[in-house]
């Protein structure tokens, strides 16, 4: 908690990492609930609840990418402004008239979103490392993946709330998510700086 009070760099990783913790939780939920309102309901929620598991599935190649990528800060950017912008769009094209091509498309972008999270995630670690004392490192990454876990965890009870109380306007609640993501971004870009002078120098990287 310390390092979090008064490292501004490990501050901003903590905080992107949550709001997109919160993105990623909350319409994954709400998801489920678009999914069970369809005629074809028992498919789309399976695909629905199964969707969620491939981040983690493919967590191993992101994670293998996001090693790999030279310019660290500047691709966490890069991946909460697409998650913003697909959020932008899943939340109109969810207003359209229901069919299981929709749907689709619908649980496409929330994957590609989802994927990217864990990319831009594991993007945050080698910089970790740079910001922080050794004797430090496990014990603040530890915080940081409890912090987003949590988010995570919240946000799915509180999504399912909002939803109803929004009387199940999902554009609205893809508003909401895509918000998440511009502030994210945002944040980045305010202490990019900042977080640019923790970036490992790489050789032959892409």
């Amino acid at each position: 908690m310390q390092e979090y009070m008064c490292n501004r760099g490990y501050q901003t990783l903590i905080n992107v990492a949550v709001l997109s913790g919160i993105g990623d939780g909350l319409y994954n939920i709400v998801f489920v609930i678009y999914a069970g309102s369809l005629s074809f309901s028992t498919l789309a929620v399976s695909l629905a609840s199964m969707a969620t598991l491939v981040p983690s599935l493919l967590s191993m190649l992101t994670g293998y990418f996001a090693d790999q990528s030279r310019h660290k800060v500047r691709a966490i950017l890069v991946t909460r402004n697409l998650q913003f912008v697909l959020f932008l769009i899943l939340a109109f094209l969810i207003t359209l008239p229901r069919n299981i091509w929709l749907f689709f498309l619908l649980l496409s972008i929330n994957i590609v979103s989802d994927t990217l999270g864990t990319y831009g995630n594991g993007l945050a670690l080698p910089l970790l490392r740079h910001l922080l004392p050794e004797n430090k490192l496990k014990q603040s990454m530890g915080f940081m993946v409890a912090m987003t876990l949590m988010a995570q965890v919240v946000f799915q009870g509180i999504g399912s709330v909002i939803i109803v109380m929004l009387h199940h306007n999902y554009m609205v609640v893809g508003l909401i998510n895509a918000l998440t993501f511009l502030l994210s971004a945002l944040l980045v870009k305010y202490r990019f700086g900042v977080l640019c002078v923790a970036e490992p120098q790489m050789v032959g990287s892409v």
